[in-house]
């Protein structure tokens, strides 16, 4: 079991340690103060990491930094013991070693460190390639490669840099046969959903957006049908997720490095870019965005959502009106939605923070100026892209509102209530 919000115990039991999760008792005491006075040998090397990550999740919601303090001992602990090691890389080649080094990149992610973060996933990349070069690819193997390719898709959305993990040949060559096996056990529910989509989706985004509306169903609906085969399938969803979100982020890095010319305009350069950031919004928070209480685990969304903004921006200052075509003012609208969506959702999380209104303001006079003055107005837009209406806080909730008080000159205000049974956030 994964250090993620629980604690971790250390028993000492015929002479060699053992780990023992212990669930945590509040928000206050997500790691028992007995994780502060561990004391580890220099044998346990495997231990500082899983530690150090431990530690790093409860210094989220601890009143003091001792949690912190300890888990920055363990990790650099947990560094200088991986050093020694290197004068015989070969011990690395086994999922011991590479659990451990999992465990480290995860504490570097914890502790903000992404560079640090970054540079283990790329030694667990070469680790997984050799390894599978001498090795057959077995379930904890596979139990491994999903760990990892889970942690990579956090640093790339963190980060905005692609994954590490070669998301066009290598993970999807490696896990071919597995997934094949597990699309089998699907459950049949998980089909039925709209086809239809924006004449903005091209060839490449539609199977790949079809595909995250079914998954869709399998993290936001309640259905009362059982899971015959439950590890399969979420092993399913979260592989083919990964493999999508590095090839979506590509594409908007690719894009957004681009410059004008005969063959890519620059209406569809600005398209693009606001379609991929808005769509791997919508990827990210069904399923990766987690929180520990009313704490975020992992922040995806900050940078991809400056970057929208820029996006956004720098499109209104370089596009002609009559550049701005049918698809892509159907997309801009899309985006903005996405955006006052992120803010609005921000708010219903934490009602006294610092409130941001860009998104919601623009969008207000976007829609305006473009006559969508009503929610099913807009909805019948957004429903055309990956969109998910049962996410709090719903569309009809707050858009007609921010309308009318962005209308009337006032600041727009929190324009939601929170309603516990609309949440279906990933819980830890």
């Amino acid at each position: 079991m994964r250090a993620q919000a629980w604690g971790v115990k250390l028993l000492k039991k015929h002479g060699r340690p053992k780990w023992r999760a212990l669930k945590t008792q509040g928000l206050g005491q997500s790691i028992t103060d007995e994780i502060s006075r561990v004391r580890l040998s220099s044998t346990d090397i495997f231990s500082y990491a899983l530690v150090a990550s431990a530690a790093s999740v409860a210094s989220r919601t601890a009143t003091t930094s001792q949690y912190l303090d300890y888990a920055a001992s363990c990790r650099l602990k947990s560094i200088h013991y991986l050093k020694k090691k290197l004068a015989d890389p070969d011990t690395f080649l086994n999922l011991e070693s590479m659990e451990h080094i999992n465990s480290a990149c995860e504490a570097e992610i914890y502790a903000g460190n992404m560079d640090g973060a970054r540079g283990h996933m790329l030694w667990l990349n070469q680790l997984c390639m050799k390894y599978l070069e001498r090795q057959p690819l077995d379930r904890m193997m596979l139990l491994h490669l999903a760990n990892d390719f889970y942690h990579d898709v956090q640093i790339a959305m963190i980060t905005m840099q692609r994954m590490v993990f070669g998301v066009h040949n290598w993970m999807p060559n490696a896990i071919a046969d597995a997934l094949k096996l597990a699309s089998q056990c699907l459950p049949s529910w998980m089909h039925d959903v709209s086809n239809k989509f924006n004449a903005a989706i091209d060839e490449d985004l539609h199977g790949l957006l079809l595909d995250r509306r079914k998954c869709s169903r399998l993290w936001m609906e309640k259905v009362n049908e059982r899971i015959l085969y439950p590890e399969m399938v979420y092993f399913h969803s979260l592989m083919t997720g990964g493999v999508h979100f590095g090839r979506i982020l590509d594409r908007y890095l690719t894009y957004k490095a681009m410059v004008p010319s005969p063959e890519r305009s620059i209406t569809r350069i600005y398209l693009q870019q606001h379609l991929l950031l808005s769509i791997l919004y919508w990827m990210y928070v069904c399923g990766r965005e987690v929180y520990l209480g009313d704490r975020l685990l992992f922040d995806g969304t900050s940078l991809l959502f400056q970057q929208l903004r820029h996006s956004l921006e720098a499109a209104s200052t370089q596009l002609t009106p009559e550049e701005c075509t049918k698809e892509y003012n159907a997309t801009k609208l899309y985006a903005m939605y996405t955006g006052a969506f992120y803010e609005q959702r921000q708010r219903l999380r934490h009602p006294k923070a610092a409130k941001s209104n860009w998104f919601n303001e623009h969008l207000a006079v976007y829609a305006r100026t473009t006559g969508f003055h009503t929610w099913p107005a807009i909805e019948a837009t957004v429903e055309t892209f990956l969109y998910y209406p049962s996410l709090a806080p719903r569309g009809d909730t707050w858009f007609e509102k921010a309308i009318n008080i962005y209308g009337s000159g006032a600041e727009i205000e929190v324009l939601v209530k929170q309603e516990d049974d609309h949440y279906t956030d990933s819980k830890l």
